[in-house]
């Protein structure tokens, strides 16, 4: 099942406008709910309330991003761009792609787990990234003359008879121009941000306009400053709309609520394992320490690129982490025997295959590999071959490695620039068939029929092969018996399962099941169980 995430991300918007940097000088967060009082969501230990949970999601970082900062820049972009042309039917073809793709079930869930009411909003988050990507592109001027220096300095030691480029040289051109700019101003964070400037933004919240700042300055983004209004029941406003506290706490809560990394959830797993676990905080410093020890000078960097930027946010962090693993250690402390023999088969495999690669003499070859494309089908591409290996048939012996590498360099869609030549490989270093077949040959001879593989159809010339008098010694394979790397064999799968983080996303989900999790909001309430279940189901497979 496609996720809805390849057409649109709260978080695939990061790179144009939401990268924010950790930091330590934040006032106290300052916007208040009217409901704040209402529970949020119970657990048979503590409970939330609307504020409590409003804040430990929209002060947090995801990675290095803000939520509450993402949904109000979000919603001004939305208005600011509006007039910004965008090809429409593309949109509307991706729609419509998704709904032939999909079962309207299918969509319905899949929008659930992403956090959108509707295929309507989905798009409207689609259409805004659309909207951003097309501003920064309108405001790259590039004029004939900049077309033209470029043109001459890439073809200035060349001889050309061309003054000036055609159409498609003048598009490449005009790319690469492009793509230099937007290199050079970060993909246009100054440009969305100027344009905020320009429209009047203002953030009413001393504590947002700060995360606002931050960004900025975390851009170089020194001319630009933050318009601080004072109106209590919005968050921001720009040219007569406004953002209310209600529909800012709906909008983030809607969106980033439910991530599994996010303050909310980091919260309540610590809160509910401290319950369940009683664990001394010396343990805990000494973790700590541990790390930086570790980590040396990096070890503030790496916490702040995690949001952590207090010596107290970054004890809860090691905190919540040792009681996870408490509860990996006690669901997983065995490895059953299925899965341990299962190991081991595969563990003699890699073994076997090692030895046959270091006593197999390597092949060096080159090939002929034609396939479809754009201009050929694949039965065209089969006669095309069919035809130059008939060509290298007829040819006389001797004139045969010239053949291959003149015809290699004209046809071949794999290094045709060299003649074909791969190098040298071995066992394993090729798909089974090219393998085969490339190992069934002597030096000077090609494969007499088409070799077909997922890649396309090969003709294989061996060039050279290894002399096993010019390796170097190899010991005698030494097969291990199950019960001497046993143990072994446990301790790296409980390692593996351990550093996936699937599967503690997976256990915290019963923590918080056997504490009866519930939420007020019945849209975060179908969420949850759906994560759960799509994280189960995943578990499993």
């Amino acid at each position: 099942m496609k996720s809805l995430l390849k057409y649109a991300s709260i978080f695939s918007l990061a790179t144009l406008t939401m990268i924010l940097t950790g930091c330590n000088r934040q006032p106290n967060f300052d916007v208040t709910l009217e409901n704040g009082d209402d529970l949020a969501i119970e657990t048979d230990s503590f409970s939330l309330t609307n504020q409590e949970a409003f804040e430990l999601v929209a002060s947090g970082y995801l990675g290095w991003i803000n939520p509450g900062i993402v949904t109000i820049l979000d919603w001004v972009d939305s208005i600011i761009l509006a007039d910004v042309e965008i090809d429409e039917a593309l949109l509307i073809e991706e729609r419509e792609e998704m709904e032939e793709t999909h079962s309207a079930d299918e969509l319905q869930e899949m929008l659930l787990i992403e956090g959108f009411d509707s295929l309507d909003h989905l798009f409207e988050s689609v259409r805004l990234g659309r909207l951003r990507e097309q501003a920064i592109l309108d405001s790259i001027i590039i004029d004939e003359a900049d077309i033209l220096a470029e043109y001459e300095r890439v073809f200035a030691d060349e001889d050309s008879d061309e003054d000036a480029p055609d159409d498609e040289m003048r598009e490449l051109i005009l790319d690469a121009l492009r793509d230099e700019y937007l290199n050079t101003v970060g993909y246009g964070p100054g440009v969305i941000a100027t344009l905020r400037a320009e429209a009047g933004f203002t953030i009413h919240s001393n504590y947002f306009a700060t995360h606002y700042e931050n960004f900025l300055e975390s851009w170089m983004i020194e001319e630009i400053e933050v318009e601080i209004g004072n109106e209590s029941a919005v968050v921001a406003s720009i040219d007569g709309h406004y953002l209310t506290v209600d529909e800012f706490f709906n909008e983030t809560m809607s969106q980033f609520a439910l991530n599994q990394s996010g303050e909310l959830f980091n919260h309540l797993n610590l809160n509910l394992l401290q319950g369940i676990y009683n664990v001394d905080h010396s343990v805990i410093r000494d973790d700590v320490n541990e790390a930086k020890l570790n980590m040396l000078q990096w070890f503030y960097q790496q916490m702040e690129i995690q949001g952590l930027n207090t010596e107290q946010e970054i004890f809860n962090h090691f905190h919540l982490v040792h009681l996870q693993n408490l509860v990996f250690d006690e669901v997983f402390s065995e490895v059953s025997d299925e899965r341990l023999l299962e190991l081991y088969d595969q563990h003699i495999e890699n073994l076997m295959l090692i030895d046959e690669r270091n006593n197999t003499p390597t092949r060096g070859a080159r090939h002929i590999l034609i396939r479809e494309n754009d201009e050929m089908t694949d039965e065209e591409a089969r006669e095309l071959a069919e035809d130059l290996l008939a060509q290298l048939k007829a040819a006389d012996p001797g004139d045969v490695t010239i053949l291959f590498i003149e015809l290699a360099m004209e046809y071949s869609a794999d290094a045709a620039g060299i003649g074909g030549d791969l190098g040298h490989f071995g066992p394993g270093d090729m798909v089974i068939e090219f393998e085969e077949a490339a190992f069934a040959l002597e030096v000077g001879e090609f494969t007499t029929e088409l070799v077909e593989t997922q890649f396309g159809y090969h003709i294989i010339y061996v060039y050279d092969i290894q002399d096993l008098a010019y390796m170097p010694p190899v010991e005698p394979l030494d097969i291990p018996t199950f019960e001497e790397i046993e143990s072994q064999l446990a301790a790296f799968e409980l390692q593996r399962l351990r550093n996936n983080d699937l599967y503690i996303t997976h256990l915290m989900f019963n923590v918080r099941a056997d504490q009866n999790i519930r939420f007020s909001n019945e849209q975060l309430q179908s969420r949850y169980e759906s994560l759960r279940e799509q994280t189960r189901t995943s578990v499993e497979d």
